[in-house]
């Protein structure tokens, strides 16, 4: 599997640094939740900031996330599910809570479609502005979150 991974076009490291506020806050998502959002993640990172829609082939999705099953509507539901889980968070400028009280919320995925055998994806601004460099992370390695069997082992690999 690490050699398919590696043959993914475009993927110069398979390391992820995930913000540690959308990583306390999904706790409560399903293995295959977590490791789309992980791969959808990593895949646009480079475009964050300047792209509002990301592509990525369900082939190359399915690799990154060691899911070698053609049940794509497992991977629609997750990719449902994703939109309907909200993070909380009130973290400004790296580690510093917010004084004045500001609160934030978003779905970790704005919108999803599937076309033929592409998946495009995009996020709010305000989770793009979240996971673009963030001060505070955990850093996952694509190639071990593929292998991981159990959500509770996948969150404390996360932490």
């Amino acid at each position: 599997m690490g050699k398919e991974l590696a043959e993914l076009p475009n993927l110069k490291s398979m390391e992820l640094k995930k913000h540690v506020a959308v990583i306390h806050s999904n706790s409560n998502i399903s293995l295959l939740q977590r490791k789309i959002s992980n791969a959808l993640l990593f895949h646009a990172y480079e475009g964050l900031l300047t792209k509002d829609e990301h592509e990525i082939q369900i082939s190359h999705l399915t690799k990154l996330i060691g899911y070698d099953s053609h049940d794509h509507k497992k991977i629609k539901q997750s990719l449902m599910d994703l939109l309907a889980t909200v993070i909380e968070w009130n973290i400004v400028d790296g580690d510093k809570i917010d004084k004045n009280g500001t609160w934030n919320a978003s779905s970790i995925i704005a919108d999803a479609s599937i076309t033929g055998s592409t998946c495009s994806y995009s996020y709010s601004n305000k989770m793009r502005k979240l996971l673009y460099h963030p001060s505070m992370y955990g850093r996952l390695n694509m190639q071990v979150q593929a292998k991981f069997q159990s959500s509770y082992g996948l969150a404390l690999y996360e932490n």
